[in-house]
């Protein structure tokens, strides 16, 4: 299993012939304040399984602070077909993530872990407007 796109962005879509449209590309979110939420973010990722890897598979997503502790855990099953020819599959992910809080400033990771190892981790920092300079 290879991870070939692993990204935060303010939009993704998906189009014919298995196209990913993605726009805006981010791992910094700006803030006056803390709590912040931030109204709408796309993970997008995109999974590559050799065809001796057919089958079930868990796909986990876990949002974790720099502290380690848990803010957001989604849990599924996929299925990969064996290709023909035996050349490799690949899965395009996009997760609409809308309304999600950040309660303070920091270095934040989406973790994407399939059947128990995590494959990619995606870092998000919320960061502090910084203040004028000369003001």
């Amino acid at each position: 299993m290879h991870v070939r796109i692993a990204a935060l962005a303010d939009f993704a879509s998906a189009s014919e012939g298995s196209k990913i449209n993605i726009l805006g590309i981010f791992t910094d979110i700006y803030a006056n304040s803390v709590p912040v939420t931030h109204p709408q973010m796309y993970l997008v990722f995109v999974l590559e399984f050799d065809s001796s890897e057919a089958g079930d598979k868990n796909i986990k997503i876990d949002l974790v602070d720099e502290d380690g502790r848990d803010m957001l855990s989604v849990n599924g099953e996929m299925h990969i077909e064996r290709s023909p020819a035996g050349h490799p599959t690949r899965m395009n992910q996009i997760v609409n993530l809308t309304g999600m809080i950040f309660p303070k400033y920091g270095a934040y990771e989406f973790r994407i872990v399939i059947d128990g190892k995590t494959e990619a981790i995606v870092d998000l920092n919320v960061r502090e407007i910084p203040s004028p300079v000369g003001r």
